[in-house]
């Protein structure tokens, strides 16, 4: 079901354009890519279909408030009784890459931060900067 729906050559471009930029609206991005972008009703349906499926799934919670089904393979697992380990270290694969993509991302701004409060950026473990 994974289809390109921008051509690569066409997202280079726009990219670069928003790094010479510096900064760009969301809305001028969506302008850029509107004459480049392939669209498909019926894959744009089936994606919005499994995209509401897994938001479904994910807001059943434990009593602590604990999300308790995640995805794996295009199976719904209920991490609290499923059998099959696969599935849990899959799961925990998957997540643990998602949050160290977020906390790399987190410390790249709050390092940004100290440089526009006026402080010099250092090459330091940052997850003291709060």
């Amino acid at each position: 079901m994974k289809q390109t729906l921008l051509e690569k050559r066409a997202q280079q471009v726009i990219l670069q354009q928003i790094e010479e930029r510096g900064e760009m609206s969301i809305d001028e991005i969506m302008e850029l890519i509107k004459p480049h972008l392939i669209f498909d009703s019926e894959i744009a349906r089936k994606q919005a279909l499994r995209r509401k499926a897994h938001q479904i799934a994910a807001k059943s919670k434990d009593e602590r408030g604990v999300r308790k089904n995640f995805a794996y393979n295009d199976t719904c697992h209920n991490i609290e009784t499923t059998n099959s380990l696969e599935a849990v270290e899959g799961i925990i694969e998957k997540h643990s890459k998602v949050y160290d993509k977020y906390d790399a991302d987190i410390k790249k701004a709050k390092r940004r931060r100290l440089e526009l409060m006026g402080q010099q950026a250092f090459d330091f473990d940052l997850s003291q900067a709060e």
